[in-house]
């Protein structure tokens, strides 16, 4: 039987001095079945020229040159050049254990109905090297309305979160529902892929390693929960809203407004987000007053920032209302 194909995507933009980790970690994978792309998103560093060597090096790795584009749009130029049987994803200036992708790739050959798997990750904080392991204790198998609930639990999803580099995906199904990263989704932009594509599983894995190391920098702009899409009309929450029924996964999707939201309001504050988003959140929480009064999940605090937020808006043309009739 033909050896199943895993291709890693690796979108690379000015990571000259952190690129060789990564690729190394990736040419010593235990599962040597692998098609590596460096997509190079128009770096002005030397990253292409050690992309080029590693690929006069290993003839796995295949290098892709393109105009700059931002993360989504290189990560969907590799998808394009995919031929593997699954999918995968590795950030530039990360690394994976050597085991990773043979824990991930096993459970799906044997299992027909698995169509997602993940592993445990890491964070290393570049200011100290402070390491913070989450990983599952044990292995265990999901349903589609239990990962796409895990997506959105912010306090019970550790085993999983919404990032795309602890994950495989089925290139077949990645392809037959023409699944994408959406440009549009300037941070978090994984959450969105997982969520489009978990509308099309059967079943997920979880499995017990740690295989995945993210490095955090603290000062830096995706350190911050914030996705908003370019058509300030619309926003994640309200896409996601619109595409389950479910009334679990909905609950879960309305708990991570309140985290998502803040994030959303720090960054019309520090004038990286349009103000206009501020009237739309203030209504969102409003129309959705009763849910968040009534939540057993969310703090105190997070209820309280939910129904003052609600009040926001209202209490502002209030203001505004009153200085009018003092002139």
């Amino acid at each position: 039987m033909k050896p199943k194909i895993i291709s890693i995507i690796v979108p690379i933009y000015n990571r000259e001095q952190l690129l060789d980790k990564c690729v190394a970690s990736l040419v010593g994978q235990t599962y040597s079945e692998l098609e590596i792309i460096l997509v190079d998103d128009g770096s002005t560093d030397g990253s292409l020229a050690k992309c080029r060597e590693w690929e006069a090096r290993d003839q796995r790795v295949k290098v892709i040159a393109k105009e700059n584009g931002g993360v989504s749009s290189a990560r969907n130029a590799g998808i394009e050049a995919a031929s593997g049987d699954f999918i995968g994803f590795v950030d530039s200036d990360d690394y994976a254990e050597s085991t990773m992708f043979e824990t991930l790739v096993t459970p799906m050959l044997e299992n027909t109905d698995i169509d997602l798997t993940s592993c445990g990750f890491e964070y290393i904080y570049l200011t100290d090297d402070r390491r913070y392991p989450i990983v599952s204790e044990q292995p265990f198998r999901c349903t589609q309305k239990e990962t796409q609930i895990m997506l959105f639990d912010r306090k019970n999803n550790h085993h999983f979160k919404g990032y795309t580099c602890n994950k495989l995906y089925k290139r077949s199904l990645i392809e037959a529902h023409r699944v994408r990263f959406d440009t549009r989704v300037r941070i978090s932009e994984d959450i969105k892929f997982n969520f489009d594509y978990l509308t099309h599983i059967q079943n997920a894995y979880v499995t017990a390693l740690c295989g995945y190391h993210y490095y955090l920098n603290e000062s830096s702009a995706t350190y911050h929960t914030i996705a908003t899409l370019s058509d300030e009309k619309e926003d994640l929450i309200t896409y996601y809203l619109d595409g389950t029924q479910d009334t679990a996964v909905r609950t879960a999707i309305l708990q991570f407004a309140v985290i998502y939201y803040r994030g959303v309001l720090y960054e019309c504050y520090h004038g990286r987000a349009p103000m206009s988003l501020t009237k739309h959140i203030s209504r969102f929480f409003r129309t959705n007053r009763r849910f968040y009064l009534q939540s057993k999940v969310l703090s105190k605090k997070e209820k309280l920032f939910a129904l003052c937020v609600g009040q926001a808006e209202p209490l502002y043309h209030l203001t505004q209302l009153r200085k009018g009739e003092e002139k």
